[in-house]
């Protein structure tokens, strides 16, 4: 009752607007999926095949990282708090990339 209340001072004409868009995206997410999922699954590969990956594998990590996400409330390492944590690689592993995507690393 008070949300048919509020519905009838409100405009959502917008709202409805947002829900059209949403699904359009949604549609054009679910099109793009299969390229998305197979050119990802490459660029894992590649980056499994170079020595950035023997690098990231012995990247130290703190002993006590799962413990303080739980201390700080938090019931998993986020992709955030990943992306921080392996920051030092980013740069390599983005540049063997773009190489591999422009054939400069052929």
């Amino acid at each position: 009752m008070y949300a048919s209340a509020i519905e009838a001072e409100i405009d959502l004409t917008s709202r409805y607007n947002d829900l059209r868009e949403a699904f359009i995206d949604l549609m054009a997410c679910n099109a793009l999926l299969p390229e998305f999922n197979r050119r990802r699954a490459e660029l894992i590969a590649q980056a499994r095949k170079s020595p950035i990956y023997t690098d990231i594998k012995s990247a130290a990590l703190s002993e006590d990282l799962f413990y303080n996400a739980a201390i700080a409330g938090k019931p998993w390492v986020g992709p955030t708090e990943t992306l921080q944590l392996f920051e030092s690689y980013q740069g390599p592993l983005a540049q063997l990339w773009d190489n591999q995507l422009t054939g400069k690393g052929n």
